[in-house]
C-alpha cells in the first residue's frame, strides 16, 4: 500500500557567509517551512542536530518528538570539504517534521522515511531548495510503500530472546525516559539502525513516538539531549545506560525481563511462537484491545476490524483481565448486583470469540435481559437475594422479557400475575418455562396450568413422577379453573395412591363438578369406598349409649 503524506522541512548546515540566506557564516538553519514550524520549534531542533566526526563516514539518523508534540525525522551527513579557513567537521542536516496524526498514517515508522525518502545531502541542493528572500521552504511530499511483512526480515535476524528483550525495551521507552534511563546500542550506525528497526517491529504506532533515537551519538551528551536509544561505537562507562550489543545480539549484563502489560504479554507470546507476521499486521489492533482490557482507553474502529483469532490470542494470555473488562462494560447498562450475575454467566458459558464479539458490539438491555434469564435458568431458577429482585423490577420496567417476568412473579409470590403471564406465552415458550419451573420447584405445580395448555403441562408434570401427597386435589382444582377438564382422565391412575384426607377433598370436588370425566369420578368413588370406616368420636359414642 502506498501512503503519501506531507511534512514540514528544515535545512541546517555550516556555510560560508556568501552562501547564507541570512548573510552570516557557520552553522545555521538555512530554511524552514514557516507554514508549520515556529522559531522556538526550530531552535529546539537545532539543539538536536549535533554531529561529531570519527574514523568512519557515518550517516546519522535522528527520531524524536518535539515539546509541541510534532514528530521530527532527520538525517545528518558529514560534509567532506573544509570551510575557507581549512576547518573540518562541517555537516548538513535535513529534517522532516510531521503532525502526530499525519505520522500515524505511515504507522509512525521512521524507518519507512529513512529507506524511501530522498534527503538532501549537499549544500548546493540545500541552498536551491528554499526562498532566499523569505527563508521559507515548502513542505515536502513523503511517499512510502507499506507492506504487512515490512520489517519481518530484520526482526528474524535476531534470536527469539534477543528480539523479546529489544521489544520490551522499546515498549517501555516512556518509563525509561521518566527515569532518564537510556539504551545504548553498540556498533556502527548501520548495525545500530538495523537493531533499532528490530526493536520497533513489535511496537504499536501509539508508542513509537516515545522511542526517540540517535543512531550515531558519538561525542554527544545525554544530559543536554535525551534519547531513548543511542548509537555508540563502543560500550560506555555510564551505568544509567542499558547496553545492547548489536553483534552478539543480546543485552549485556541485564537479566531477561518479564512482560508486565497486556500488550507485552501478547507480543512476547507471539514472538515465542514465531508468529511475526501476525504481530506486523495487527500490533495496532492488539494494542487497542489491550489498552481497553486494562481500562485505559475506549474502543475504536480498530477493535471492530480485529479478526476473532487475534482477539482470542489476546484473551488467551490475558484471561485474568477479561472479567474486569466485562464488569466495566456491563456496569454501563445494568445495576451492579445484576452485573455480577451476568458477568459470571458469560465468563463461564461464552467462548472467547463470542465474548469478544459481544464486548465490541456493546450490550443492549434486551440482550442483557435474555442473558440474565439464562443465568438464572442455568442455576435452577433459584430466587436471588432481595436487592437483586428489586434490581430485576427496575429492569423489567425498561425491557419486556416474558420469561424473566414469570420468574419475577414466582419469586415475589404474585400468583395471579403469574397466571396472567402464562396465558400470554406461545406453546414453545410455555413448555420451556414450565419445564424450568417444575425442575427447580420454584413454585407450586398447581399454579402452572392455564387454558389450552393442560396436556402440555401434564406431559411435563407426569414426567417428573406425578403428584405427591396432598398435591392431587390442588392440581385438579387448577385444571378445572383452566377449563382443562378432559385432562383429568390422565390423573386417574394416581387417585388410589392418595391418603384419606386427599381423597375426601377429591370427593368434594367431584361432587361439585359434574363435568368431571367419568373414569376420574369412578376412580375417586372407588377409592373413597375402599377407605376403612371412619372411627366415631367420643361425643358420638356417648350419644349411642
Amino acid at each position: 500500500m502506498i501512503a503519501e503524506v506531507s511534512a514540514w522541512q528544515q535545512l541546517y548546515a555550516s556555510v560560508e557567509r556568501e552562501q547564507s540566506p541570512h548573510d552570516r557564516e557557520g552553522f545555521q538553519t538555512l530554511f524552514y517551512s514557516k507554514s508549520g514550524l515556529t522559531e522556538s520549534e526550530v531552535r529546539e531542533m537545532e539543539a538536536r542536530l549535533v554531529y561529531f566526526p570519527s574514523g568512519i563516514e557515518a550517516v546519522k539518523h535522528l527520531f524524536s518528538t518535539l515539546s509541541t508534540g510534532k514528530i521530527m525525522v532527520a538525517q545528518i551527513v558529514r560534509l567532506t570539504e573544509p570551510d575557507r579557513l581549512g576547518r573540518r567537521g562541517r555537516y548538513l542536516a535535513h529534517s522532516l517534521v510531521f503532525e502526530p496524526e499525519t505520522f500515524k498514517r505511515i504507522e509512525s515508522d521512521p524507518f519507512l522515511v529513512f529507506r524511501q525518502f530522498r534527503f538532501i545531502t549537499t549544500v548546493s541542493a540545500a541552498l536551491g531548495a528554499g526562498d532566499w528572500r523569505t527563508g521559507d521552504v515548502p513542505p515536502a511530499s513523503v511517499e512510502v510503500t507499506q507492506a504487512p511483512t515490512y520489517g519481518i526480515e530484520t526482526a528474524k535476524t535476531w534470536p527469539l530472546q534477543g528480539l523479546k528483550d529489544l521489544a520490551l525495551l522499546a515498549l517501555r521507552a516512556d518509563r525509561l525516559a521518566s527515569g532518564r534511563l537510556a539504551v545504548a546500542f553498540i556498533g556502527e550506525p548501520t548495525q545500530v539502525e538495523s537493531a533499532l528497526e528490530a526493536a520497533f517491529f513489535a511496537v504499536p504506532s501509539a508508542i513509537r513516538p516515545h522511542c526517540s533515537f540517535d543512531t550515531y551519538f558519538h561525542g554527544c551528551n545525554l544530559v543536554d539531549t535525551y534519547y531513548w536509544a543511542l548509537g555508540l561505537l563502543k560500550s560506555p562507562s555510564n551505568r544509567r545506560l542499558i547496553t545492547v550489543n548489536t553483534q552478539s545480539q543480546r543485552l549485556d549484563g541485564v537479566a531477561a525481563s518479564q512482560p508486565e502489560t497486556a500488550y507485552e504479554r501478547w507480543a512476547m507470546a507471539l514472538i515465542e511462537r514465531q508468529q511475526l507476521e501476525t504481530i506486523s499486521r495487527y500490533r495496532d489492533h492488539a494494542f487497542t484491545i489491550c489498552e481497553w482490557l486494562e481500562g485505559r482507553t475506549r474502543p475504536d474502529s480498530l477493535i471492530d476490524t480485529t479478526p476473532s483469532e487475534v482477539a482470542d490470542s489476546i484473551f488467551e494470555v490475558n484471561h485474568r483481565l477479561v472479567p474486569e473488562l466485562l464488569r466495566r462494560e456491563l456496569e454501563k447498562a445494568l445495576p451492579a448486583v445484576l452485573t455480577s450475575r451476568v458477568s459470571q454467566y458469560l465468563g463461564s458459558h461464552a467462548k472467547p470469540t463470542d465474548l469478544f464479539d459481544r464486548l465490541r458490539e456493546g450490550f443492549s438491555l434486551p440482550k442483557l435481559t435474555e442473558t440474565l434469564y439464562l443465568a438464572y435458568e442455568s442455576q435452577g431458577a433459584r430466587a436471588p437475594r432481595h436487592e437483586e429482585i428489586q434490581a430485576i423490577d427496575w429492569l423489567l420496567q425498561r425491557v419486556d422479557h416474558a420469561s424473566l417476568r414469570l420468574l419475577y412473579a414466582c419469586w415475589t409470590g404474585q400468583r395471579d400475575e403469574l397466571y396472567r403471564e402464562l396465558q400470554l406465552l406461545n406453546k414453545d415458550e410455555y413448555y420451556k418455562f414450565v419445564q424450568t419451573a417444575l425442575r427447580s420447584r420454584i413454585v407450586e405445580p398447581w399454579t402452572l396450568p392455564v387454558p389450552g395448555r393442560g396436556d402440555t403441562f401434564l406431559d411435563l408434570y407426569l414426567a417428573t413422577g406425578g403428584p405427591g401427597e396432598y398435591e392431587l386435589a390442588a392440581l385438579v382444582r387448577a385444571l378445572l379453573r383452566a377449563r382443562e377438564t378432559s385432562c383429568l382422565s390422565r390423573l386417574t391412575p394416581y387417585v388410589k395412591m392418595q391418603p384419606e384426607q386427599e381423597l375426601r377433598a377429591l370427593e368434594e370436588i367431584v361432587a361439585g363438578q359434574p363435568e368431571t370425566p367419568g373414569p376420574f369420578q369412578r376412580a375417586v368413588g372407588d377409592a373413597v369406598a375402599a377407605l376403612p370406616p371412619r372411627r366415631k368420636g367420643f361425643v358420638s359414642r356417648l350419644l349411642d349409649l
